[in-house]
C-alpha cells in the first residue's frame, strides 16, 4: 500500500448531511459521516495503535454538537486531538503524519467538514 501524504496549505471540504444537531438520529449519522471522513483520512497513514481511531469517535460523540473547530494529528502510531495532537507536533513526529484543523461547519441547512493541512513544525 502506498501512503499519500497531504502536503500542508491543502485544504479538503466534505459534504456531511442536511441533518439537525437537535434530532437525536440525525445527530448520529452526522457524527457517523464525519468519522468516515477521517476514517479515509487516517486509513493510509496510521499503521499502529489503530484502537486511537475507536477513541477518536467516542471524542466525536461526546463533544461534536454542532460548529467547531478543532486540531487532529495523524501518524503511523496513532491519531491525537487538540491539546495531545499540539503537544506532539512540538515533540516532532514522522515524515508521513498529517497535522490537520478539522472545521465542522453548516451552510445552507447542509453540515460539511474541512481537512486543512497544517505544517508539522511549529
Amino acid at each position: 500500500m502506498t501512503t499519500t501524504i497531504t502536503a500542508p496549505g491543502v485544504i479538503e471540504t466534505v459534504r456531511l448531511s442536511d441533518g439537525d444537531f437537535t434530532n437525536e438520529n440525525e445527530a448520529r449519522s452526522i457524527r457517523a459521516l464525519l468519522f468516515a471522513a477521517m476514517l479515509e483520512r487516517a486509513e493510509p497513514v496510521v499503521k499502529h495503535y489503530r484502537s486511537d481511531l475507536f477513541h477518536d469517535a467516542l471524542w466525536i460523540h461526546n463533544h461534536v454538537n454542532g460548529e467547531m473547530t478543532w486540531h487532529w494529528l495523524v501518524r503511523e502510531c496513532g491519531t491525537n486531538l487538540n491539546e495531545t495532537a499540539d503537544t506532539m507536533i512540538r515533540l516532532g513526529v514522522g515524515p508521513h503524519a498529517v497535522y490537520y484543523k478539522v472545521t465542522l461547519t453548516k451552510c445552507r441547512f447542509v453540515w460539511t467538514v474541512t481537512f486543512e493541512s497544517l505544517p508539522l513544525h511549529r
